[in-house]
This record gives C-alpha cells, sequence and structure tokens, in this order.
C-alpha cells in the first residue's frame, strides 16, 4: 500500500460521513409543506461536491505528502461535513426547510468559501498550477459566489446563486476535472 492510499482512506471516511448525513436526511428533505428549492439544490451541489472532492483527490497521487499536507487534505472533507450539518441539521427537521435555510445560510456559505481556499492551498501546497492557470477568473467567481451568498437574504439573488454555482460545478465536473488532472 502506498502512502496516498493510506491516506486517502482516511479523507474518504470523513468523505463518507458526509455523504452519509446528507443521503440519511434527503427524505426529510422532500417531506411535503416543508420542501424548499433552494435548499434541495444546496443538498445536491453539495453531494455532487463530496463527490468532485473524492475523485479530485486522485490528481495528487504523486505528490509528497507530510502530515501538514495531509491534514490540509483532510480538512475539505470536514468543511463539506461542517457544510451539510449546517445545511441540515443533525436534530430534528424543521418546520420549514425555507425558514432554515435562510437562518442558517450565511454559515453554510462561509463554509463554501472556506472550502473555496482550501482547495486552492491545496492544489497550491501539493504542486498543483494553480497560480499560473488561465481559469483563475473562473475559480475568483467560485469565491465571490459564496459570499454573495452569505450577505443576502434576497431569494432572487439565492437563486442566482445556485443557478452559477451549478454552473461552475458542471464546468468543474466536465472541463477540470480528468482523472488525474489537477486543478487548471
Amino acid at each position: 500500500m502506498t502512502l496516498f492510499e493510506y491516506l486517502s482512506v482516511a479523507v474518504s471516511i470523513v468523505l463518507a460521513l458526509g455523504l452519509a448525513h446528507l443521503l440519511g436526511n434527503l427524505q426529510s428533505l422532500f417531506a411535503p409543506g416543508r420542501r424548499y428549492w433552494l435548499h434541495l439544490l444546496h443538498a445536491a451541489q453539495l453531494l455532487l461536491l463530496h463527490a468532485l472532492f473524492w475523485w479530485a483527490l486522485w490528481s495528487f497521487r504523486d505528490a509528497e505528502w507530510n502530515f501538514v499536507r495531509f491534514l490540509l487534505a483532510l480538512s475539505g472533507p470536514a468543511l463539506l461535513y461542517a457544510c451539510a450539518t449546517v445545511l441540515i441539521p443533525t436534530s430534528d427537521p424543521p418546520e420549514s426547510w425555507r425558514s432554515h435555510y435562510y437562518r442558517s445560510h450565511r454559515w453554510y456559505f462561509v463554509g463554501q468559501a472556506l472550502l473555496l481556499v482550501q482547495v486552492c492551498l491545496m492544489v497550491f501546497a501539493l504542486g498543483g498550477p494553480f497560480l499560473l492557470s488561465p481559469t483563475r477568473p473562473l475559480w475568483l467567481l467560485l469565491l465571490v459566489n459564496p459570499i454573495v451568498g452569505a450577505l443576502s437574504k434576497n431569494p432572487r439573488v439565492h437563486a442566482g446563486v445556485v443557478a452559477l454555482g451549478w454552473l461552475l460545478l458542471s464546468w468543474l465536473s466536465v472541463d477540470q476535472l480528468r482523472p488525474g488532472a489537477v486543478f487548471g
């Protein structure tokens, strides 16, 4: 077993905790009278982000690993898990996902912004070409989007945030994350 394989097990376990939390609460998200479409779309985005993080980890299989880099890699799934628990609390589901969404949206979007900073730091620390990438403006949009979401309570702004988020995640999924590709 290589060091990368050994370390990726721990990352995968934390990712699995976040996925289990999201999937285990899907039924309450779809409960009639409580569901809120923006909240549902953000939960679906989190599911995709978990998969993307796991997929992207392969890009770092040949990196020089040490404990600090491992902790940096582990912090991504930890932030995803934190976002999942903010978006869908572990206690009883709220009466209205809409009211819960607007009560907790700031923490959720701060977590997403921190996740993007973590990804940039991880790519930089593990030798990726992020700083020289011609796609930096799109990555800047990825960072600005959750900041806008955190600062606004306007449902139309949040609709734009979730739409732009899906557009950017689609770009990441199709173009940037070919097996073995480093975020570029």
